[in-house]
């Protein structure tokens, strides 16, 4: 009766296989989709994706242990004193077997409040693993296959641990760490991650917190994005990691409600005078090839802008930060000087990309000093909608008016985002006129030269049409502008996201 009952059961499942849908899938689409899907979360709700998957049938059981790419991703969240059942941790060293050879991205969360929920609640307390214990196993079990590292407001007392709890391995394989704190902290002596160089092979590093509490393998970085470190901080790091390829800094954004005194320190003449010294003895970044820089304080940014030199630098976002704005202006940080710009810009002959406010420079101020070969420009800004025009009539090659032919080798073109359109024909019209000027004609190819005699053209236009539905555009207008489309312009909305659809007056076009 028992191999009866098996039999039975092996035919039922191999039914449901051939009556799914998905068994005409092939396995290696399953496993794509399977990836896209996959949520591996240990935690109080006891998320897992692997495991759930390969419990529908032995179709998915086989992709699913056969595709280590699906073990790669592990999230786990600390909560309370205590975390889980023990045998969670034999679940982290599970996924570190089911990897093979391909790297580990680990992310721990931290949540200080949250209430232990799911299965963690059927666990009386005795069972359940320390959550120090626990933290410190989870470094343990993936010491051989670690690539990326993300903690989340993991409290500072545990970050010796990481230290301690790597002394097994000779060679830790880490070379991404993303970390966030909430603490403050204090100008003690600060701690010192990845002793005895134990983290070799780091060199990608991204931080947010007001206060740095921590030392870390600067010299070794060639990636580092900080977000809302306090602006001394920011450019002590950039001094204190030569190597660098890019370097992302967005700044603090203190709220209405904290008191200045943390900001006006920032704007400080004496603490800017030394950072000077010490840039002046750094002088140049010859490996710097990216940089965004987001704050607009007028005493920190003349001091970078003077006294520091970017031969290689291939990208530049330099825009204010929109929600520190009101602060600044408070303090007459947001004006910059005209002379100190522009010699900045000039300096970087090796720019092919910028990205800026048309709050800083005004489109004729930016192609005085922007190299020629310059292929990509991102302009931004808000409530600038009557900018737009003229900027695209001043970038129209062969310009009737006179203007000369700025930036020939133009590829990509950005905008600020179109919400309110007064004049959308006269809008559409110097819109048409300035990619006709920059696009091969219709039926023609990429090979072909340009009216300007150069053999590039435009290739993608961000530029967000977020305008009310009874906007008056002009069908004509748009069935040109479609047709563009149509012969290879890329059209954008926002932060790169593909956009084919406009509004007219009650309809959608597309």
């Amino acid at each position: 009766m028992e191999n009866l009952r098996a039999l039975q059961s092996k035919l039922r499942r191999r039914l449901n296989e051939l009556n799914a849908s998905t068994s005409q899938l092939p396995p290696e689409l399953l496993s794509r989709i399977f990836e896209v899907a996959n949520v591996v979360d240990i935690g109080g709700k006891g998320k897992h994706a692997p495991l759930k998957l390969a419990l529908v049938c032995s179709l998915w059981r086989d992709i699913i242990y056969s595709s280590p790419s699906l073990w790669q991703f592990l999230t786990v969240r600390l909560n309370g004193k205590y975390t889980g059942p023990p045998n969670t941790i034999r679940l982290v060293e599970y996924h570190a077997q089911n990897i093979g050879t391909l790297p580990m991205k680990l992310r721990i969360k931290y949540e200080r409040n949250a209430s232990l929920a799911g299965v963690n609640n059927n666990v009386s307390k005795d069972q359940k693993v320390p959550i120090l214990t626990f933290f410190e196993q989870c470094f343990v079990a993936c010491s051989k296959s670690l690539e990326t590292l993300v903690l989340e407001n993991v409290p500072r007392t545990w970050w010796p641990l990481l230290s301690s709890s790597l002394a097994q391995s000779s060679s830790y394989p880490v070379t991404q760490l993303k970390l966030s704190w909430t603490e403050e902290g204090s100008r003690e002596e600060l701690a010192t991650l990845f002793k005895n160089n134990s983290a070799p092979h780091l060199n990608h590093v991204s931080l947010t917190g007001q206060r740095l509490l921590f030392q870390l393998p600067w010299s070794q970085l060639k990636f580092l994005r900080l977000h809302n470190l306090v602006i001394s901080q920011c450019l002590d790091l950039l001094i204190a990691c030569p190597g660098l390829i890019e370097f992302h800094c967005r700044s603090p954004t203190p709220s209405f409600h904290s008191t200045t005194d943390s900001f006006v320190g920032q704007l400080s003449h004496s603490t800017t005078d030394s950072f000077v010294g010490q840039l002046s003895q750094a002088g140049s970044f010859p490996r710097l090839e990216r940089m965004s820089w987001e704050f607009g304080l007028n005493i920190w940014d003349t001091a970078l802008m003077e006294n520091a030199r970017f031969p290689s630098l291939k990208h530049l976002s330099w825009r204010r930060y929109a929600s520190g704005e009101f602060l600044a202006q408070a303090f007459q940080g947001i004006s910059l000087d005209l002379g100190v710009r522009n010699r900045f810009v000039l300096s970087l002959r090796a720019l092919t990309a910028f990205e800026c406010s048309l709050r800083l420079w005004t489109i004729e101020e930016l192609c005085s000093v922007l190299p020629s070969t310059l292929q990509e420009l991102i302009l931004m800004g808000d409530n600038l909608e009557n900018r737009i025009p003229f900027c695209l009539e001043f970038l129209t090659l062969n310009n009737v008016n006179g203007n000369a032919d700025y930036l020939p080798r133009l590829k990509v073109l950005g905008l600020p985002d179109l919400h309110v359109c007064l004049q959308p024909i006269v809008l559409m019209t110097k819109l048409l006129k300035f990619l006709r000027s920059r696009r091969p004609p219709a039926g023609g190819t990429s090979s072909q030269v340009s009216p300007n005699g150069s053999s590039v053209f435009l290739e993608r236009l961000r530029f967000s049409l977020a305008t009310p539905k009874e906007t008056a555009w002009d069908q004509s207008q748009l069935d040109s502008l479609q047709e563009i489309i149509r012969h290879g312009l890329v059209l954008e909305a926002s932060k790169g996201r593909k956009q084919d659809k406009f509004w007219v007056t009650n309809s959608i076009y597309s």
